[in-house]
């Protein structure tokens, strides 16, 4: 989402303000093992990895207003993304 808000073409992501770039620098930043466990429970629900980890970072971005407010657009672009770049063993 960082880098998305910094092309003008993408404009699903508008430019952030220095504390938005700080708090998702910091997802990048301060990814734990206990970040990385969370996501394996939560694909233990979901069956999916890529689904996991995509609650995974809503659930984070929740606690950021600037970037919440973005993040409700991003699924969509989000999931055309993952369906035009990754693959997957069951595909």
């Amino acid at each position: 989402m960082l880098q998305l808000s910094e092309i003008p073409e993408i404009v699903e992501v508008p430019s952030f303000s220095e504390s938005a770039k700080s708090f998702l620098q910091g997802l990048i930043d301060d990814f734990s093992v206990d970040d990385a466990l969370e996501v394996k429970n939560i694909e233990r629900v979901t069956n999916h990895d890529v689904k996991a980890v995509e609650y995974f970072l809503k659930q984070k971005c929740q606690s950021n207003a600037e970037v919440a407010k973005v993040e409700v657009h991003l699924v969509y672009l989000y999931a055309a993304l993952c369906s035009a770049f990754c693959f997957d063993y069951e595909l």
